[in-house]
């Protein structure tokens, strides 16, 4: 039985997916017969949050390396929505006939999706409505504070959790930079976080205002212009280390897992490369390495927070 298996997306579409998904006519004939009858109750019931982060909100991974959106999320800074439905009753999400030469018409029709091409239906009609949200709202749908909050309560506990449990920090192998480095870096989430509170009060009176002026769309203008911004202030020109490929600092794919979804690739690379050390110098260079990794991300929010202000 197909249902709607889920999204893979960046925190600041998390509103916007969740609020489209309501809108849509549940496709599976079983799943309306439960009373689920919109495609939300379904991704509710089968992707439920793993934290209490964002209460009501599914639960929606990042694209891996297997995602042909990578690249515009990791080399290009473009966030991407990537949704799709599955057979249950597959354990994979996939089905015995993908990428083999019996993927036809006649396959999809009368053995997938076989009530009159309904998952079709139902996926494009949310393809649709996202698309119809983001070409008719005047403000383009972001949510940055749900992206802060991830930012805060999500990967930056992550990260400090990995560096609290695989590394001794002691003042010879640079760890008093380390913990410094994070210090500063989570002053700046949380500085991100409350710039992020102001613009959502200016978006709300650059709105007002445009409704009653339509004719002079500047305030409109910034805003968005802003609001696309962010994601480019996360594209290290550089790659992270190793990867050239993979520019962005919080969503690129590790080299050594393409398929895995970890955020802060190059961060937990370099604790990787630390907990690999052999002697006493490659831990050093592997701290340091650490250290330079957080001070790029640091680097990135101060820019994601400058891009929101109204003076630089």
């Amino acid at each position: 039985m197909n249902i709607f298996r889920g999204v893979r997306t960046t925190p600041e579409f998390y509103q916007i997916v969740t609020e489209a998904t309501k809108t849509i006519p549940n496709f599976s004939e079983k799943e309306r017969r439960a009373g689920r009858t919109s495609l939300y109750d379904t991704f509710i019931k089968t992707s439920p949050r793993n934290d209490s982060l964002f209460p009501n909100i599914p639960q929606m991974n990042l694209p891996g390396g297997n995602s042909d959106h990578k690249p515009f999320l990791t080399y290009s800074g473009i966030p991407v929505i990537d949704f799709s439905s599955a057979n249950r009753s597959q354990s994979n999400n996939s089905y015995p006939l993908y990428h083999t030469l019996y993927e036809t018409p006649f396959t999809n029709e009368h053995l997938l999706d076989v009530d009159n091409f309904a998952v079709h239906r139902g996926i494009g009609q949310l393809w649709g409505e996202l698309t119809r949200r983001f070409a008719d709202d005047v403000i383009l749908p972001f949510n940055h504070t749900m992206f802060a909050e991830a930012i805060i309560r999500l990967y930056l506990k992550d990260v400090e959790k990995a560096i609290n449990s695989e590394i001794r920090l002691k003042r010879n192998d640079m760890g008093t930079a380390i913990k410094d480095q994070l210090k500063y870096l989570k002053l700046k989430a949380h500085e991100f976080y409350n710039t992020t509170l102001t613009f959502d009060t200016n978006k709300q009176f650059a709105y007002y205002a445009f409704a009653q002026n339509p004719f002079d769309s500047r305030s409109i203008s910034g805003i968005n212009e802003r609001q696309m911004g962010i994601s480019r202030c996360f594209i290290n020109p550089r790659g992270i280390p190793n990867a050239p490929e993979s520019r962005h600092v919080l969503f690129s794919v590790s080299a050594e897992n393409s398929y895995a979804s970890k955020v802060m690739t190059g961060v937990f690379d370099a604790i990787d490369e630390y907990k690999r050390a052999k002697t006493s110098e490659e831990k050093q260079k592997a701290a340091s390495d650490i250290a330079e990794q957080l001070s790029v991300v640091q680097y990135s929010i101060n820019c994601a927070i400058r891009t929101l202000k109204d003076v630089i």
